[in-house]
C-alpha cells in the first residue's frame, strides 16, 4: 500500500487522514438500535485493484463505514480488503444496495452479495434509485416503468429485519 505523507505541517490544515481518524468515531443511533458512523467511504467508480487497494487505506486511516453496490462491480474487493485489513468485521458498518434492474431477484442478489462480501450479514440494505412510477433508461433507447419496485421492498424487508445486524432497510 502506499505512504500517506502529513501534510499538516504545510498547511497548518488537518489532513484527511486526521479527519477521517476522528470522524470515524462519530456516530448516529439507528431506530433498530445500532450506530452508523456518519462518515463513510464509497466505493463507486473504482473496481479491482484500484477498489482492494482504496478500501485497504480507508480502513488502514480509521474508516469504519464502506459504501458498495451490486452495480459498483466491486464487493468482492471490498470483501477481500476488509478480510485482509484485520479490523474485526463488527467493528465496519457494511452497506450495499439492490439494483432496481435486480426486482424480482432480490434474494438471489442479496446472497451473491453477502458471498461476494465475505459476510453473513450487512449493516445496511438499500434499495438504489428507487425512481417509482417513473419511467427511465433501463439500456440504450428502452424506457423502463420501475412501479414494481415496491413489491421488492416488501419482499426484503422480513430479511432485514432477520438477519441483519442494524434492522433497517432504507430506500435512496
Amino acid at each position: 500500500l502506499p505512504d500517506l505523507p502529513d501534510r499538516r505541517e504545510a498547511t497548518g490544515r488537518p489532513t484527511t487522514i486526521e479527519i477521517a481518524e476522528v470522524m470515524s468515531d462519530i456516530t448516529v443511533t439507528l431506530a433498530g438500535g445500532g450506530a452508523m458512523p456518519l462518515l463513510g467511504f464509497g466505493t463507486w467508480q473504482i473496481r479491482g485493484r484500484e477498489a482492494y487497494e482504496a478500501v485497504r487505506v480507508a480502513l488502514d486511516v480509521g474508516y469504519r463505514h464502506i459504501d458498495t453496490a451490486t452495480l459498483y462491480r466491486n464487493e468482492a474487493e471490498i470483501g477481500r480488503a476488509l478480510r485482509d485489513s484485520g479490523v474485526a468485521r463488527e467493528e465496519v458498518f457494511l452497506t450495499t444496495k439492490l439494483h432496481p434492474s435486480d426486482v424480482g431477484r432480490e434474494g438471489e442478489v442479496l446472497k451473491a452479495s453477502l458471498a461476494a462480501l465475505g459476510t453473513d450479514y450487512l449493516d445496511v440494505y438499500l434499495l438504489g434509485w428507487l425512481g417509482v412510477g417513473i419511467a427511465f433508461p433501463a439500456a440504450p433507447g428502452e424506457r423502463v416503468d420501475r412501479t414494481p419496485l415496491f413489491g421488492a421492498v416488501v419482499c426484503l424487508v422480513p430479511a432485514v429485519l432477520v438477519g441483519f445486524a442494524a434492522g433497517v432497510l432504507w430506500i435512496i
